[in-house]
């Protein structure tokens, strides 16, 4: 069974919603053989999709962020000078760079514990237990900045 041609206005829709035009015909083809309301299926199903690009689209995020992160981390952990600049990380949520990112490993030892180190683990997604000392090594350690602190 072939599906129809989508209509002019689905044409210009994204895949995903596509792929529940051609969804919605197979389940008429079906209607036939089962009880179904096909009106409340397809409102349903095309819900489903949307929820589904969502989360697509917020795990693409996400991956971007580690990934960068990933890179930074790495350059990071190549420099051995206090007062060299670090690249800075990506908030996990949003990709964007983080805000008041420290500049150099210098300016971590000198992070507020309560707001800006607590902000930045948020951003990162890190654990927020321990006091100001392990926040902070936590924060090294994310940052890829462990030849600077401890050598």
């Amino acid at each position: 069974m072939a599906a129809p041609p989508p209509p002019p206005c689905l044409a210009r829709l994204p895949p995903s919603f596509r792929v529940a035009h051609h969804l919605l015909h197979i389940l008429q083809g079906v209607h036939p053989f089962v009880e179904l309301d096909i009106t409340d299926d397809r409102l349903e199903i095309l819900g489903v999709l949307f929820s589904i690009n969502l989360r697509i689209a917020a795990l693409d995020l996400r991956i971007a962020a580690v990934e960068c992160n990933y890179v930074s981390r790495q350059i990071n952990k190549g420099i051995n000078d206090p007062a060299a600049l670090l690249v800075p990380l990506h908030a996990i949520t949003t990709n964007l760079p983080i805000a008041n990112f420290p500049r150099t490993s210098i300016d971590i030892a000198l992070l507020d514990a309560e707001a800006s180190l607590t902000s930045i683990l948020v951003q990162l997604e890190q654990p927020l237990y321990g006091d100001e000392v392990a926040k902070r090594r936590r924060l090294i350690v994310h940052v890829g900045a462990i030849n600077i602190v401890y050598n």
